[in-house]
């Protein structure tokens, strides 16, 4: 069925109505400076406590967890001419970084420290090894399809990475990106916003475009879409 419009302009929720701008135009919107930006994550204590105790879990690993958990992610973006707030249910939520985990919550204290996250829009959650009985159980195809091939501005994922370098400017960051383009060096959009995590004012964010293979195809020619994409690891080597 067709998307509906909302009777409220000013809220829509992602998939289920008509978006008032393209994804693309989202996308500019959401890199653009001059437009405020806002991210409300609201997730159950159930699965802020899942995501320390993945943390938890794979550090005793000498690793990094891969695991997703649910949030219902609402993002607003205020331009000269409107302001909409985007709401977009079940996004999966974990840590993000090399250097930057940490524990973050505890059931008396609730959230009490600053993480950087990264956002899937299209997670499923129905991997039996990292959710057991708590997967998702998809009945219909049709929306187990829909969530796999869900964007919000064109993009699979994005990245929330709160001020952990103490950047007294907090734009840095997005500034070294900007002169990276504008000498011809491939480098992610970013912008800054304003993140609230379960009505606890988190501050100032970065949002960032993920380097993945919508930023391949945005960046590179058709012919130079195959191959291999790697990023770089922290090695703690002694120098010689």
């Amino acid at each position: 069925t067709a998307p509906v419009v909302s009777a409220d302009d000013d809220i829509i929720d992602v998939g289920l109505e008509a978006l008032p701008y393209s994804e693309e135009q989202l996308y500019l919107q959401l890199f653009d400076p001059n437009n405020r930006v806002e991210v409300d994550l609201d997730m159950a204590d159930s699965e802020l406590q899942k995501l320390q105790d993945d943390y938890d879990r794979y550090r005793e690993m000498g690793s990094k967890t891969p695991i997703y958990r649910k949030a219902n992610v609402s993002i607003t973006i205020t331009n000269a001419r409107d302001t909409v707030t985007y709401r977009i249910p079940e996004v999966g939520v974990r840590m993000k970084g090399n250097t930057s985990r940490t524990d973050f919550y505890n059931a008396e204290e609730g959230i009490y420290n600053f993480i950087h996250l990264r956002l899937d829009f299209q997670e499923t959650f129905t991997d039996e090894a990292y959710y057991g009985s708590d997967r998702n159980v998809w009945s219909d195809e049709k929306k187990l399809q829909q969530r796999k091939d869900r964007t919000f501005a064109t993009l699979e994922k994005l990245e929330l990475r709160w001020n952990k370098n103490r950047d007294s400017t907090y734009l840095r960051e997005t500034y070294a990106y900007e002169v990276y383009r504008s000498e011809g060096v491939l480098a992610p959009n970013s912008n800054l916003s304003v993140f609230t995590w379960n009505d606890a004012r988190m501050g100032i964010y970065v949002l960032v475009e993920p380097i993945d293979k919508i930023f391949i195809e945005r960046n590179l020619p058709k012919e130079d879409w195959d191959g291999d994409l790697y990023k770089c690891g922290w090695v703690w080597l002694p120098v010689t």
